[in-house]
C-alpha cells in the first residue's frame, strides 16, 4: 500500500477529517489508534516522524495527546476509544527544558470533561516503557487486536458475541500476559473509561484461548488429556499424550468437558471436568487422585 508518511501535518489533516465524520451521528463509534514513539512530561507526547527535523527545536515534530483527546470530547460521536501504543520515559532534555508541546486539536472551557462511553488504553503507566520484538506487533497491540476479536466476549439472549470497553480495559493485563507469558516484565497500561458500552458483536462464536493443566501439577507428564465439545455432533475429540508441559489450546469458544487418563498400575486415577469458555480464555486444572 501507498501510505501518506506520518508527517505532523498529515497527522493533522487525517485527525480533522476523522473527527468530522465522526461529529455526523450521535451513535458513532470513533476509534483512534497510535503507535510510534511517545515520551511523557506533564503530558504525554506522541512523536510524528519529522521529529527533529528543527534540531534547535525538534519538539515542532511533536503534539499533546493528552490536549488532543479533550478536545476531542466535543465531538457527538457517544463512543470515543482512544488506543495509544507508546512509550511515557522522561528524558534528561525535557527535565532542563519547560516545554510547551501544542495539541493538534484545541479544548475550549465549554468543552465536556469526557464522553460518557469513552474508553483510554495507554500501553503502559507514567515514566514507563512498551514493549514488543522487532518487526513484529507490539505486544499492547496483539492484545488489544485478541480482546476486539472476541477473547474478552460475553453472550447475549441472542447468542450473539459481544464486545463492551469495559471488558476490553479490565481484561488487558491479562490478554497481555496471555501474549507474552514468559515477559521477565510487567507491562502496566493505564485504563481510563466511561459508561461501559458495546463496540462488537459477532453472530459466530470466537476461537478461545485455553490452557490445560492438572492438580497436582506432578501428575501432568503421565497424564493423557482428552478435550471434548459437549454438544451433539461435534467433531472429533481433541488428544494430546503425556507431557510435562500445559496443554495450550486455540478453540471455538463452547462447552468442553476436559478428562485426564493415566496407565493402569500408575500413581494417579483419571480425573474429568466441565468448563465452559465463557470468557473465552481460561486456565484449567483437571484434578486427579
Amino acid at each position: 500500500m501507498n501510505v501518506e508518511n506520518a508527517s505532523l501535518a498529515n497527522i493533522e489533516d487525517a485527525y480533522f477529517s476523522w473527527k468530522k465524520r465522526c461529529d455526523a451521528h450521535e451513535e458513532n463509534v470513533a476509534l483512534f489508534y497510535y503507535c510510534g514513539h511517545g515520551f511523557q512530561k506533564k503530558y504525554h507526547f506522541l512523536l510524528a516522524d519529522d521529529f527533529g527535523k528543527q534540531p534547535a527545536n525538534p519538539w515542532r515534530g511533536a503534539f499533546n495527546f493528552d490536549d488532543t483527546r479533550d478536545a476531542f470530547y466535543s465531538c457527538k460521536a457517544a463512543t470515543p476509544i482512544f488506543l495509544v501504543d507508546a512509550c511515557r520515559q522522561v528524558t534528561i532534555e525535557m527535565l532542563e527544558k519547560d516545554l510547551t508541546v501544542a495539541p493538534i486539536d484545541l479544548p475550549s472551557l465549554s468543552n465536556p470533561e469526557e464522553s460518557k462511553n469513552h474508553l483510554t488504553l495507554k500501553a503502559t503507566a507514567s515514566g514507563q516503557v512498551a514493549y514488543g520484538k522487532k518487526n513484529m506487533p507490539t505486544y499492547f497491540t496483539q492484545a488489544v487486536i485478541s480482546g476486539l476479536d472476541g477473547l474478552v466476549a460475553r453472550q447475549d439472549e441472542n447468542e450473539h458475541w459481544l464486545v463492551d470497553t469495559s471488558s476490553l480495559g479490565l481484561n488487558i493485563h491479562r490478554l497481555l500476559e496471555l501474549i507474552n507469558s514468559k515477559q521477565s516484565f510487567k507491562q502496566r497500561c493505564q485504563i481510563n473509561s466511561g459508561i461501559p458500552t458495546d463496540i462488537v458483536r459477532r453472530k459466530t462464536a470466537p476461537i478461545a484461548w485455553l490452557e490445560v493443566s492438572c492438580d497436582p501439577a506432578t501428575a501432568l507428564p503421565l497424564a493423557g488429556l482428552t478435550c471434548t465439545e459437549d454438544d451433539e455432533g461435534a467433531s472429533a475429540p481433541l488428544t494430546r499424550k503425556p507431557m510435562p508441559d500445559a496443554w495450550k489450546l486455540n478453540i471455538k469458544a463452547a462447552t468442553y468437558k476436559l478428562a485426564a487418563t493415566f496407565e493402569a498400575g500408575g500413581d494417579f486415577t483419571g480425573g474429568f471436568i466441565k468448563t465452559s469458555l465463557i470468557p473465552p480464555f481460561r486456565k484449567i486444572n483437571v484434578k486427579c487422585q
